[in-house]
C-alpha cells in the first residue's frame, strides 16, 4: 500500500521561526561549524558518484544537490544525476532505488562510470 505525502507533511514542515532571536543560525555558532561539518565534501575523481533527488524535496532542496553535483564535476567526477520529477524528500529512496543496483553492479562488471556533468 503507498502512502499519501500527507502522511509525511508533518515531518518536513518548517520549523517555526517565532522563538528565535537572529534571523539565520547559520550565521551563529556553535552552528555555523556544525553545519560546516555536515557537509559533503567533494570525493576523488576516480570515485563514480550516483545522485537521486527527488524535483519536489522541500526538506533537502534540489539546488542543494544540484549544487552539490557541480561541485563533483568541476574535479572531474563522473555523476549520474537523477532529478526524479514530483517526487518527495521521503520517497526519493524508493523512487530510485530500481536504477542504483545496475548502476553499482555495471561498476562491479567493470563498465565506465556514466555522466552527465554536461547536462547541467
Amino acid at each position: 500500500m503507498r502512502r499519501s505525502s500527507t502522511c509525511w507533511s508533518g515531518a518536513s514542515k518548517a520549523l517555526g521561526r517565532s522563538f528565535l532571536s537572529v534571523n539565520d543560525l547559520a550565521d551563529r555558532e556553535p552552528w555555523r561549524s556544525l553545519l560546516a561539518r555536515n557537509t559533503l565534501g567533494t570525493l576523488p575523481p576516480r570515485i563514480p558518484v550516483f545522485l537521486a533527488q527527488g524535483a519536489a524535496d522541500t526538506l533537502v532542496l534540489p539546488r542543494v544537490t544540484q549544487d552539490y553535483r557541480s561541485r563533483l564535476c568541476r574535479v572531474g567526477s563522473r555523476v549520474e544525476f537523477d532529478l526524479v520529477p514530483g517526487v518527495g524528500h521521503h520517497s526519493i529512496a524508493k523512487d530510485a532505488a530500481p536504477a542504483a543496483p545496475d548502476w553499482i553492479g555495471d561498476r562491479f562488471a567493470g563498465e565506465p562510470a556514466p555522466s552527465n556533468c554536461g547536462a547541467q
